[in-house]
């Protein structure tokens, strides 16, 4: 016989809320480094850049990155999310590890004047708090470069003000243009793509991201950033970025052009500024 709803309750389990502190490490020093933050594994964040003492800058990826600890000159590896291959090395060349990942689907800055955020993977809220970051350089110890961030993980509960405030990967993208021709555009070897992007759509940052294979465009006047990266036929990855030189303004908007050359490597323009890597 089933038991009565007090025996039920003998055999109740109740999750406890997730609780963490996790610290994020990135150094030019060779060394075993932790760059992600584990949510209670239904999710992570990496650390991605921008970063620097005072803030950091975190990925949510679609899949993992993928790490070939010996790779064999010649053969095609393939880029994580498909679409591509890439191919390293040639004869007489010695190849450390490879790593590849995609871009990511979302970036999420962290810093002292907004250290926490809520982030829902489904319905579990996180709230994740930055607690410090520390700048371990040592000139002496010829370590150029080390930064170390303390976060803060917590549970939240799935009320509808925090689901409301949450980041998701089900927030929508305000998209400066999703159609088929931008995305076909973007899959052609040689192209050029003009854009003009609002910094604001209903009072709300505008976040733009456009991706077609191992292509993606990212617009996001939260961090201050336009980004345009893609791996050539060679395998070179190739990541040209500007910063944002004003407030996002929902009336006048950014002007903004791309272009690549799949051979070659890409330019980016933002109104009068621009930079180029192989173009």
């Amino acid at each position: 016989m089933w038991p009565s709803p007090p025996e039920r309750l003998k055999f109740a389990t109740i999750r406890p809320a997730y609780s963490s502190r996790q610290v994020l490490q990135v150094s030019s020093f060779p060394g075993n480094y932790n760059s992600t933050l584990n949510l209670d594994n239904v999710a992570e964040l990496r650390l991605t850049d921008p970063f620097n003492g005072e803030s950091v800058t975190l990925g949510w990826f679609s899949s993992p990155p993928v790490t070939i600890a010996q790779p064999q000159p010649g053969k095609p590896y393939e880029v994580p999310g498909g679409g591509a291959s890439i191919q390293v090395g040639g004869p007489g060349i010695e190849i450390g590890a490879l790593t590849m990942m995609e871009p990511p689907l979302l970036t999420i800055k962290f810093d002292f004047l907004h250290p926490v955020e809520l982030i829902r993977v489904g319905e579990r809220i996180f709230r994740v708090a930055l607690v410090s970051a520390t700048d371990k350089a040592d000139a002496k110890a010829k370590i150029v470069m080390f930064f170390e961030y303390e976060f803060a993980i917590s549970e939240e509960e799935p009320t509808a003000e925090n689901r409301t405030a949450a980041i998701s990967l089900e927030t929508p993208l305000q998209s400066a243009s999703t159609d088929s021709w931008t995305f076909a555009e973007m899959n052609k070897p040689i192209g050029k793509i003009r854009l003009q992007i609002p910094g604001t759509v209903n009072g709300k940052p505008n976040l733009v991201n456009l991706r077609a294979g191992t292509k993606a465009f990212l617009f996001d006047p939260t961090l201050g950033v336009v980004r345009f990266y893609m791996a050539t036929n060679a395998g070179k990855s190739v990541d040209v970025r500007l910063l944002l030189s004003r407030a996002p303004a929902a009336a006048a908007g950014y002007s903004i052009a791309f272009a690549w050359d799949n051979s070659k490597g890409a330019s980016l323009r933002v109104d009068d500024k621009s930079t180029s890597d192989g173009l």
